[in-house]
């Protein structure tokens, strides 16, 4: 009876194991590669206007958090102030939420999940309450996780 119990809790650990693994990440989602703790990425649309995105990863690559950097004023010091902060809470990997804060005017003003609905197919679902916007989007996946197409 106790061999069939352990066998038993063997497998039910190996299913939900099996069944976490089987979640795109965000760095594979985003076609990153190797195991960074943060990505800064600096868009440039003219010398005055550069925005700046800094995401930093867990150690299993989902994203903890994004801040968002406009560009203030001109010159070579490109003077940043942060604009957004998107804060992700990922205790359920296949569920994670996400809130969008403003340090201006201190409100969260964004708030959504992002959701794996099969192995092919995720949707994120963003609520903005400022604007009374609800917004969702579905991402399919080939055999291989890559992102084959969006639909909103």
């Amino acid at each position: 009876m106790k061999t069939k119990l352990s066998y038993l809790f063997i497998l039910l650990y190996a299913l939900v194991s099996g069944q976490e693994k089987s979640i795109i990440n965000d760095l594979k989602f985003s076609n990153y590669f190797g195991h960074p703790k943060t990505i800064t990425e600096i868009i440039t649309y003219s010398p005055e206007n550069i925005y700046k995105n800094i995401s930093y990863y867990d150690k299993e690559g989902f994203l903890k958090k994004v801040e968002y950097y406009n560009a203030i004023g001109s010159g070579p010091s490109h003077e940043r102030s942060i604009n957004k902060i998107i804060t992700y809470h990922s205790k359920d990997k296949a569920k994670r939420h996400f809130e969008a804060f403003n340090p201006g005017n201190k409100k969260i003003e964004t708030t959504g999940y992002f959701e794996k609905v099969s192995d092919s197919l995720y949707k994120r679902v963003s609520n903005d309450s400022a604007h009374n916007i609800s917004l969702s989007k579905l991402f399919y996946f080939d055999k291989n996780s890559r992102l084959i197409k969006t639909e909103e």
